[in-house]
């Protein structure tokens, strides 16, 4: 890509068709460039209807971004809402066998069920 590209304000940075004409570097000035618009519209067939529906693609990541936020943020109430757990909390790992119990290695019983399993269907 030239110089005459980046700083020409005609050209239709952003688009497909500045990635087919030859903005294909990281120094496209539009705020999503014309690789990223042109590999997401060849290859994410939302994006491809969204484009061909006449959002541009600054309002589509702005889009997805407000949605993934919103996710993360439903997520992060979900978690708190637990009664016991604390959000990023350990849930359980690092737990003790009581005193009376025999010490027995994790997934004994399965392999018990297992051997009991072998045994009963040959």
């Amino acid at each position: 890509m030239n110089a005459d590209i980046i700083t020409n304000t005609t050209y239709p940075h952003g688009t497909v068709e500045g990635f087919q004409e030859g903005c294909n570097t990281a120094h496209c000035p539009a705020d999503v460039s014309c690789k990223t618009v042109f590999t997401r519209f060849n290859g994410d067939y939302a994006f491809r209807r969204q484009i061909n529906a006449g959002m541009t693609p600054a309002e589509i990541v702005a889009a997805e971004q407000e949605q993934a936020q919103e996710a993360a943020q439903a997520d992060l109430r979900a978690k708190r809402a637990r009664p016991g757990v604390r959000a990023g909390a350990s849930q359980g790992r690092h737990h003790r066998l009581p005193r009376s119990s025999p010490r027995k290695s994790p997934g004994h019983d399965q392999l018990r069920g297992m051997r009991e399993h072998r045994a009963h269907h040959p």
